[in-house]
């Protein structure tokens, strides 16, 4: 998870151009991650805060800490963005292209046999791993637009597009959001 602060104009709930926050970027991910994933900071020089797990526990404190500012600024410093580019995903229990260690996919009209992680009796994969898989199979962004909390998915592998065998759980993702007050453009 990457976050983007910028000082804040809470009346007009807009970023301030300048001055720029001591800490404008920074990053909070897994200490151990899977084989061959990709989970550097979009910035240059940053360095993640390394967590055991990540959990919506160790994700929001994280946030609170970031966030938090000296007698030095003013206005108060507000998060902008969060963005989530390496990601894992549980594969459909009904996926027929997956064997036990690996997940046939197509990238760019070659095949590969992406690895598989199992956890607590679920088949997981993550990405982006190297210069093969330049995506996760979802990234996330949560964005504050002028009053208003945007939050973009980005779909990448077809497993999880309409017609592939995980979008029924897309699907539940996004009803749940809905009763959580979300609108879908």
């Amino acid at each position: 998870m990457e976050i983007t602060a910028a000082y804040w104009d809470d009346e007009f709930d807009l970023p301030l151009p300048s001055p720029r926050p001591r800490r404008e970027h920074g990053m909070l991910r897994r200490r151990r991650l899977p084989e061959r994933l990709y989970a550097n900071s979009r910035y240059r020089n940053e360095l993640p805060t390394l967590a055991e797990e990540f959990d919506a526990a160790t994700a929001a404190s994280f946030i609170k800490d970031f966030l938090s500012s000296d007698d030095s600024d003013e206005p108060a410093v507000g998060w902008e963005d969060l963005a989530f580019n390496a990601t894992a995903a549980r594969l459909p229990d009904d996926d027929g292209r997956h064997e036990r260690s690996s997940i046939r996919i197509e990238v760019a009209g070659y095949h590969l046999h992406h690895p598989i992680e199992r956890h607590a009796g679920s088949d997981w994969v993550y990405g982006p791993i190297g210069a093969s898989i330049l995506h996760a199979p979802f990234e996330f962004q949560v964005q504050r637009d002028q009053g208003e909390m945007v939050f973009d998915m980005a779909i990448y592998w077809s497993t999880w597009s309409p017609g592939g065998p995980g979008r029924a759980d897309v699907e539940k993702g996004l009803a749940a959001l809905a009763e959580d007050g979300w609108v879908q453009d």
